[in-house]
């Protein structure tokens, strides 16, 4: 029987490989969450806090022709609505009243006068206000219908 002698250098070649990749992935993950909590904190530091908001509190459609809404400023800005433009179903309106600058927490009342638009009552058309910055908000009224008080019979 002949008895051969395996030697170790083999093993320790795949050993020492091993080692070698398991330190560059550690080293790779740690410098992934430290560029990621720096690169984290430069760019939430620097952004300001704003927020637009606007809230339909209350409307009277009961005169289809009609529409009184109440907005309230829900938002950290100042919104100026004098200069907004009012779209029901996609056609822009006129407006009287809430021609103001509302700051947050105040509210104020509108009144839509309804052209170009064929309004059917039971029927949800989308109420869009569009301030000058960009800023769009959109709400789903249900025309024929009163939620709340408006401040304009």
């Amino acid at each position: 029987m002949v008895r051969r002698r395996l030697s170790g250098r083999g093993v320790a070649i795949i050993i020492s490989a091993f080692i070698v990749i398991m330190l560059t992935v550690t080293a790779g993950v740690m410098f992934y969450v430290y560029s990621n909590r720096i690169l984290g904190n430069l760019l939430n530091e620097n952004l300001p806090e704003t927020m637009d908001n606007l809230s339909i509190e209350a409307y009277n459609w009961n005169t289809l022709s009609t529409l009184n809404v109440t907005v309230r400023n829900i938002g950290t800005n100042v919104l100026t609505l004098s200069t907004a433009h009012w779209f029901v179903a996609g056609v822009m309106q006129t407006t009287q009243g809430c021609s103001v600058t509302l700051n947050p927490g105040i509210s104020c009342t509108a009144k839509i006068t309804i052209t170009g638009v064929t309004v059917n009552a039971g029927i949800m058309y989308v109420v869009k206000i569009v301030l000058s910055d960009g800023a769009v908000f959109a709400a789903s009224l249900i025309a024929g219908q009163v939620t709340g008080q408006t401040g304009i019979p």
